[in-house]
């Protein structure tokens, strides 16, 4: 091989371990790139494992700050009963207690405290009470265990007149006082006094939405007026869960006047909701009971026993079966079409057979497809058939029937104005439009009753629909009043009774005796017997000042040199009702200052400063003091000042188990019998009854005890003051009686009053001299005198005949078209328009809406 050739293949070798050299350099640095890219994969998901932890981390820590800078308490806002998830607007009416719920929760700790609460106006200033020097703070205890939330009655009394809406304001504080930890406010409207709630309980309650535009309800309103003055009753469709938004204080049901009671569960009503509808119902409530599924959900309830009817037995209702109703109620139009109720042979409406139960009776003109029941005052309503049926509501005549029969109103009238807007009005009571009389039939004696009237009335109903009761201005029907006539009369009687009592000449002559035979004979003969003469000389101081010390200890039970008290109270009861409503004015005399506390064992009893005087105004550089009224298991109202020298007076209402009820019954030979059940005895009983032919008759009852039955005498009524001639021989009811004593003349001249007794009415009046149960009074006095004029309505006469609308409603035609409207919309955005290019860009600026 010659040199060239081994150089040659040296040079291939080379070149081939180059290559070689450089691929395994290649391979080797893949190699190590793999490597570290496995690696580095490696480390990433590990940074962001350690990342998910550090924000999970983050998270729980962000949770755990959160909960620790959770509020302490959560506050809702506060809620007028009644109301509905629909109320935007809380309606308030002057002289009237309003029922509030305030819902909190504490979520950090348990809470015990208070919550203080009272209306204000617009300054945050507490409103005074009407014509006093006070003002009322009341309060309530608050338990709250930590997370739980819970519900918190408030009972405000809204003070008139009242020109502005009060602002009802309450605050959290500890259970010792001190700082506020929490307050809110609810700004309210005021009701006027024609208005008044209309409430429905029902499985369903947006079936009866239908009632909110009903002329029943919302009348037509000719004035065109938008501020809702026309509006008869609020209509309440709460849906209850837990919670049934009533008032547990029937004291506070005085602005509801009908409940409608649809398939409700009735263990959703506390016991206190429970008895506040029964006295509610007994003072004129009146309780509508749609059919068919009430009557069975109702029965073993605490209303089975006051249902007018009973039913085992369902039933399909069609055309025929009512005819009856459909003929009676069915209006006609002005071109003579009827207004009749349809219902298809082939969708009959689902109903029940009635049995009437007690006192039960059919309504008339109704085909015994509905039956009601006199309950005291008020009325207990039920239907075969569902009230929110739909081819009931589509029924033309269906509002007439509602406002007739269901509802119980006067008959109405529609008319047409030369302008062309409706108006209606009472047929027989046109001028009665808005009079709160006719749109609720809650009343009490204490706040309702007229004063005594010597000249005659017409018992027309087109003159007066109601004329033993009187209405206030402001507060309407059934409102708290300093000023009624009651309330006048008890004013009276206590300013000639109340305070000293001084000692008459024979209490003076009759102490001066005893002395001097103390202390010149008998001690003279003591030491005379001791053979010690002498020592008659030393004892004769010490007789002295003991006489001295007995004389005043006599003088000051005598004339109440400490304290006294005198209280006039009215007692008001319902035929076979085992509950009374009691009114009691108090004075309180006291010859040194002092602070009273009164306690109530009613939890919902009620009580306010009395005015003294109608015309009261504050003198100068006075202030209104703060009396606080606390509620509780019990309630009390504290801080009453009573300065020395001088006597206040109280105002408190309440109602009271009475032990069993005045029972009114037929004989076999048909004359009325009275039964005391009660555990009272009732002093210079009379019984008034005015027949149906208009006589009015009187019976005298006398000392009536407990457990005592009496049959009624009844004779033709005189003329005379008195209507029986034994109230005249009465220490308490004498028209003659001293001016000095406490008389109940001026109370009994308004229960007997002659011209105030609807036909058919029977009252009994007496009173008694007894403590009555339920109110204690801090500190005691040494000389009380309390009188109570005892009123029970025996019967209350039978029901009117319903009656349906004059004539149908008109149609209205429309002021404007669609078409109108549209094109005053255009014109409308177009105005808009040009102002915005006069005034430039609206950015920042206040645009009209």
């Amino acid at each position: 091989m010659t040199n060239r050739e081994q150089q040659e293949n040296t040079g291939h070798v080379l070149w081939s371990l180059r290559w070689y050299l450089l691929i395994s350099w290649l391979v080797v640095i893949g190699l190590l790139v793999s490597a570290w890219g496995g690696c580095w994969q490696s480390g990433t998901a590990k940074h962001k494992n350690n990342a998910k932890v550090t924000q999970a981390k983050d998270k729980d820590e962000t949770r755990e700050e959160k909960e620790e800078k959770q509020k302490d308490f959560e506050i809702e806002r506060l809620s007028i009963q009644p109301s509905d998830d629909m109320t935007k607007i809380f309606y308030v009416k002057p002289g009237h207690w309003t029922s509030a719920v305030q819902t909190m929760r504490a979520n950090n700790f348990d809470f015990r405290g208070e919550l203080n609460f009272m209306p204000t106006d617009i300054n945050r200033a507490a409103l005074p009470i009407d014509r006093t020097p006070f003002r009322m703070l009341a309060s309530r205890p608050v338990a709250m265990p930590k997370g739980q939330t819970k519900h918190f009655d408030l009972f405000y009394y809204i003070p008139h007149p009242s020109s502005r809406n009060p602002i009802l304001q309450s605050s959290l504080h500890p259970r010792k006082g001190g700082r506020i930890i929490q307050s809110s406010t609810e700004f309210s409207s005021l009701m006027k006094p024609h208005q008044f709630y209309f409430v429905v309980l029902a499985r369903e309650p947006e079936s009866y939405g239908f009632l909110t535009h009903v002329d029943s309800v919302r009348p037509p309103n000719e004035t065109l007026d938008s501020s809702g003055g026309n509006i008869y009753y609020h209509v309440m469709l709460p849906k209850v869960e837990r919670q049934v938004p009533l008032p547990e204080c029937s004291l506070a049901w005085t602005n509801i006047a009908y409940l409608l009671w649809d398939d409700f569960d009735v263990s959703l009503l506390t016991r206190g909701q429970q008895q506040a509808l029964l006295d509610w119902l007994h003072w004129g409530g009146q309780l509508i009971v749609s059919g068919p599924r009430s009557v069975d959900g109702l029965k073993n309830s605490f209303l089975d026993s006051y249902l007018p009817i009973t039913s085992d037995a369902t039933s399909m209702l069609d055309q025929e079966s009512l005819s009856t109703l459909n003929k009676y109620w069915s209006l006609k139009t002005p071109k003579g079409k009827t207004l009749a109720l349809q219902i298809l042979p082939e969708k009959p409406i689902p109903g029940i057979k009635m049995q009437l139960a007690g006192s039960g009776t059919f309504t008339p003109h109704t085909g015994q497809h509905v039956a009601e029941r006199k309950l005291g005052r008020g009325r207990l309503i039920v239907t075969a058939f569902p009230i929110s049926q739909r081819e009931l509501n589509n029924w033309g005549s269906f509002d007439s029937f509602l406002n007739g029969c269901l509802m119980r109103h006067p008959p109405r009238k529609y008319t047409l104005s030369d302008l062309g807007t409706l108006q209606v009005t009472w047929a027989k009571n046109e001028t009665l439009r808005e009079d709160p009389r006719l749109l609720s039939n809650v009343r009490y004696f204490s706040r309702d009753a007229a004063g005594p009237d010597k000249k005659p009335k017409s018992h027309s109903p087109g003159h007066d629909p109601d004329p033993s009761h009187q209405h206030e201005p402001q507060s309407g029907i059934a409102g708290w009043n300093d000023f009624s006539t009651v309330s006048n009369a008890a004013r009276l009687a206590l300013k000639k009774a109340a305070g000293i009592s001084i000692p008459d000449a024979g209490f003076v002559m009759l102490v001066l005796f005893a002395y001097l035979v103390i202390l010149v004979p008998v001690n003279w003969a003591l030491f005379r017997t001791l053979g010690r003469v002498e020592w008659a000389w030393v004892a004769a101081p010490l007789i002295a000042i003991s006489c001295a010390i007995i004389v005043v200890k006599l003088a000051q039970l005598d004339i109440g040199f400490a304290r006294s008290r005198t209280e006039i109270a009215t007692l008001e009861l319902q035929s076979d009702y085992e509950r009374a409503h009691l009114t009691r004015y108090t004075a309180l005399y006291s010859s040194l200052a002092s602070s009273y506390d009164i306690e109530f064992d009613d939890h919902a009893a009620l009580a306010l400063p009395f005015a003294t005087t109608k015309d009261y105004q504050l003198v100068s550089g006075q202030t209104h003091r703060t009396v606080r009224f606390h509620r509780g298991s019990k309630a009390h109202l504290t801080g009453f000042r009573v300065d020395s020298n001088a006597t206040g007076m109280l105002h408190s209402e309440y109602f009271v188990d009475t032990g069993g009820p005045l029972r009114l019954h037929q004989d076999n030979r048909q004359r009325w019998v009275v039964t005391n059940d009660t555990q009272w005895t009732i002093h210079d009983v009379g019984v008034v009854f005015r027949q149906k032919n208009g006589r009015l008759d009187v019976a005298w009852v006398g000392n009536f005890a407990p457990q005592i039955a009496k049959r009624l005498n009844f004779s033709p009524a005189g003329f005379q003051n008195s209507l029986l001639d034994e109230w005249e021989l009465s220490p308490v009811m004498s028209s003659s009686t001293s001016s000095a004593s406490v008389s109940l003349r001026h109370l009994v001249e308004v229960a007997q009053d002659r011209n105030h007794l609807r036909a058919g009415e029977m009252r009994l009046v007496g009173w008694t001299d007894e403590d009555l149960p339920g109110m204690s009074i801090q500190p005691k006095s040494s000389q009380n005198v309390l009188r109570t004029l005892v009123i029970a309505h025996l019967n209350y006469g039978t029901l009117t005949n319903p009656e349906p609308d004059v004539n149908a409603r008109p149609k209205v035609q429309p002021m404007f078209d669609f078409e109108t409207v549209d094109n005053l919309d255009g014109l409308t955005e177009g105005l808009d328009g040009l102002t915005e290019g006069l005034d430039g860009p609206t950015e920042g600026k206040t645009t009209r809406p």
